[in-house]
């Protein structure tokens, strides 16, 4: 093969790669309520919009994937929501130890990796997965590369395209849209927990985790112990 013909299958190389990236971002800005694009639709909206894949799967069969080995999951809300409130961890306790003693405190070890998914929230500043002074939950306000601060990282950190990924939020946004993203980036196995961790807010009082999500089902939660 001469240079040239080289050179020209690079260049479609290097479009075929850019076309890739602008349908995930442009997906990606889609109104909030985005369409399940992963999996097979299960459910769809009024207006015929895939509201629920077969790859949308509860809590316990989330837990259930990981204990056989078979799936990672990775927790997409911010790092204090994941350190504070908490997020997915095993059954089987361990006890802390404080400089290499025991302390006769137990706790759920972490099973999720914190990829945080960058969102919006009015006026919450600070903290570098959170994008200040936009709409909530508005994906449309996302920049390319707030984008790529969750794309990239996820890519390096998990390489096998063909792996189980669940992705769990707090209650069923964030999740959906990293699932679709990935899954425009070739992560054909990408998994969603239905609810999230603590689950949609009660139409009475707005508390959470009483009807759905991690939490409501009983399984257990990690904090990060060293603070």
């Amino acid at each position: 093969m001469n240079s040239t013909m080289e050179s020209k299958l690079g260049g479609l190389a290097i479009t075929a790669v850019a076309a890739l990236l602008s349908a995930s971002v442009a997906t990606a800005r889609e109104i909030p309520n985005q369409p399940h694009i992963y999996g097979k639709c299960v459910e769809k909206s009024a207006d015929g919009k895939c509201v629920k894949s077969d790859q949308d799967i509860s809590p316990t069969e989330a837990y259930k994937l990981w204990e056989e080995k078979r799936a990672e999951i990775v927790d997409v809300r911010t790092r204090h929501e994941f350190k504070l409130i908490g997020h997915p961890g095993a059954r089987e306790k361990k006890e802390l130890l404080r400089r290499g003693e025991k302390t006769g405190r137990f706790y759920h070890p972490s099973i999720a990796i914190n990829m945080p998914y960058p969102w919006i929230d009015m006026g919450f500043t600070g903290h570098e997965d959170v994008i200040d002074m936009g709409d909530i939950n508005d994906p449309k306000d996302i920049t390319d590369d707030e984008l790529e601060r969750f794309i990239k990282p996820f890519e390096t950190h998990f390489p096998d395209r063909e792996k189980n990924y669940i992705f769990i939020d707090r209650s069923w946004d964030r999740a959906v849209w990293a699932a679709n993203i990935m899954f425009l980036r070739g992560y054909k196995n990408v998994y969603t927990v239905i609810g999230g961790f603590e689950g949609q807010p009660d139409a009475t009082d707005g508390y959470r985790r009483t009807r759905e999500g991690w939490l409501h089902e009983g399984l257990p939660a990690a904090f990060d112990v060293r603070h």
